[in-house]
């Protein structure tokens, strides 16, 4: 089989492909990594504004009146509430701390998106091709720029779970405690 010249049409598609990887990569990396060193500031302080509650909260159930008796401990309501009190404390810490990811999803998004176009234009190229042995010849570079889209699609999804997650614990924990004391009383 001799080789036979690639036409105009199918070299601007393979122009598009470019070997299948991003040029700006090393650009987008250093990005990411940037945001999620902010990220990580943030968590940092989140972290410190909730930590002297565990303290706070272990201090306020030890001020509470024990219910006279053989046990000693104070009532199940006294305790919800301090509880319930504390848990309030770290949903609203929680919340606060959420609006200051926004910018940094909003950032993320804008960082990998010439990556993800770059993956999309390399198979949208790459099906336009015609000659069929150089369509199979570059498939692998143009799926491989739609994987690494699909990554950097994960990267952002995978922030913004993990930050989400953080946040919906407090809440989880503060149903526990209402699911916990939902029967709670006095002292009798």
């Amino acid at each position: 089989m001799t080789p036979h010249a690639v036409t105009p049409e199918d070299q601007a598609q393979l122009q598009k492909i470019g070997g299948g990887v991003y040029s700006g990569k090393q650009q987008v990396s250093a990005e990411v990594a940037a945001i999620e060193q902010e990220a990580r500031a943030i968590e940092a302080q989140w972290d410190s504004e909730a930590a002297p509650l565990t303290a706070q909260e272990s201090a306020a159930e030890q001020k509470l009146p024990v219910c006279p008796g053989e046990a000693s401990i104070p009532s199940d309501l006294d305790v919800s509430k301090v509880k319930l009190d504390y848990a309030d404390k770290r949903v609203a810490i929680a919340g606060e701390y959420l609006s200051k990811f926004v910018p940094l999803v909003e950032k993320m998004k804008v960082a990998v998106q010439p990556e993800i176009d770059f993956g999309d234009d390399a198979v949208a190229a790459w099906s336009q091709i015609q000659d069929p042995a150089l369509k199979q010849q570059v498939s692998d570079s143009a799926h491989g720029a739609e994987q690494q889209g699909f990554g950097d699609v994960g990267t952002v999804e995978g922030f913004v779970k993990s930050i989400s997650e953080k946040a919906a614990q407090t809440v989880a924990d503060k149903n526990a405690i209402q699911r916990k004391y939902a029967n709670a009383t006095g002292c009798k």
